[in-house]
């Protein structure tokens, strides 16, 4: 069983701290010195400086790399691990996993931490760096090194002009291992510095059972990953609207490649119901792959199979059953009033009342079957007055047979003034 409570993600404030300016004027230091990991003139080493400080200081980034968006672990419902129990689907893939995307709970997995060659799903971080750097309308000059990678490709040619956003979109839907290289080049300076800002990020977001040495995913023996890992950067990759549009795109015709066309490698978007993307996954030593996205009625699940016989059985198995054994419950929405509280002493009637609020959303996924253990109980007290807005006003509880599971704060979503002491001189000499 899972539970979430909701909150925006928030940035951190790093660069106000001893640890933070100690770090700033180190990171100075090596850029301008003779070992420096950035082949830039001095003005250009000065600008990226300037806006990752600016980023700094406004609680964006961290030391440890880029990136805003960082979602929380994931975390197992009852029975996920269990491959015997009913109902369960039978996958051929080697390791798998199921996520509800809003909550966060695993449905199922099946040695989901196991390192394996990740393939292509590799990309998704690749695109992942390449959005969260911006800047996709600069027009990037393909390499020698790019147009001779090997494998699958976009037909890019070196000296080639081609805008960014167009090398993500050909990363994406017709898997370009050259797009790859590409984007490495073009956001980092080369393969390797790019390399490094993939595993930086990936440890970022929780996937710290992986090491990745190119954008691309083809074999290398350092080059490696998990299920649940790929889940994770899935997660937060999906919620960029850009890299969502992208992969959940039958075909694209990109404007900076004149006559070019490009359909998705993903089958599953042409046959399975509520399909949204993401990505495949092939070689020798990864077998198939496929991390894959599903909504219907307001729920989105992602799936990873990794080596498997029958990526798209495997991935469609899997989803329906996410689909049908699960729901998600929401017992308490941020804002939204669930009772009202007695107020004593109010200015116009002895005793009124005020409408109160949970101060966060409450969501959990469960197993269809028992949703009906599950119970809501609210704990209201009397308010004497006056009442400001936002004050304590008792608990939200959620009850699983009858034993509380959690508790939400609930306060008053307006305010009551007192009474005045002539109408309370008034009830006095009346009797009221």
């Amino acid at each position: 069983m899972r539970i979430v409570i909701v909150r925006p993600p928030s940035g951190r404030r790093v660069i106000a701290t001893t640890g933070g300016l100690l770090f700033a004027g180190a990171l100075f230091a090596v850029a301008f010195s003779a070992w420096s990991p950035l082949p830039l003139p001095w003005f250009g080493k000065l600008a990226i400086l300037a806006s990752y400080f600016q980023g700094l200081w406004k609680g964006e980034v961290h030391p440890a790399g880029g990136g805003k968006l960082n979602p929380a672990d994931l975390t197992y419902i009852e029975g996920a691990t269990r491959l015997d129990l009913p109902r369960t689907p039978w996958l051929s893939a080697a390791s798998a996993i199921l996520v509800d995307n809003e909550t966060g709970t695993v449905l199922y997995a099946k040695n989901e931490n196991a390192r394996r060659a990740p393939a292509s799903t590799t990309k998704i971080l690749t695109a992942l760096l390449a959005i969260e750097q911006g800047q996709l309308d600069r027009m990037v000059t393909v390499s020698r090194r790019a147009a001779n990678v090997i494998g699958s490709d976009i037909r890019l040619h070196a000296g080639q002009e081609v805008k960014l956003h167009d090398l993500v979109a050909g990363l994406l839907i017709r898997s370009g291992n050259d797009a790859a290289v590409a984007i490495a080049e073009a956001v980092a300076g080369s393969v390797e510095n790019f390399a490094c800002l993939m595993n930086r990020r990936a440890a970022e977001l929780g996937a710290t059972n992986s090491h990745f040495v190119n954008p691309h995913g083809l074999d290398h023996p350092g080059h490696y990953s998990t299920a649940h890992d790929l889940a994770v950067i899935a997660r937060t990759a999906m919620r960029y609207e850009l890299f969502s549009r992208l992969v959940a795109t039958k075909e694209y015709a990109p404007p900076s490649i004149p006559g070019a066309l490009w359909y998705n490698t993903n089958r599953l978007l042409w046959s399975f119901d509520g399909m949204e993307g993401i990505k495949t996954g092939t070689t020798g030593k990864a077998g198939n792959c496929l991390v894959a996205a599903a909504k219907r009625d307001s729920r989105q699940l992602i799936s990873v199979v990794m080596d498997s016989g029958n990526r798209w059985g495997d991935t469609t198995r899997l989803l329906e059953y996410g689909f049908s054994e699960f729901t998600i419950l929401r017992p308490a929405s941020r804002g939204k009033p669930v009772a009202q509280a007695t107020v004593v002493g109010a200015r116009r009637e002895p005793v009124t009342t005020v409408p109160v609020a949970p101060t966060r959303d409450l969501v959990l996924t469960v197993r269809t079957s028992q949703a009906g253990r599950y119970q809501v109980r609210l704990e209201v007290k009397p308010l004497p007055a006056p009442v400001r807005r936002g004050a304590p006003a008792g608990h939200l509880l959620l009850l699983r047979d009858g034993k509380e599971v959690v508790s939400v704060p609930l306060v008053t979503t307006t305010g009551v003034g007192p009474d005045s002491f002539w109408r309370r001189l008034w009830r006095w000499f009346s009797g009221r």
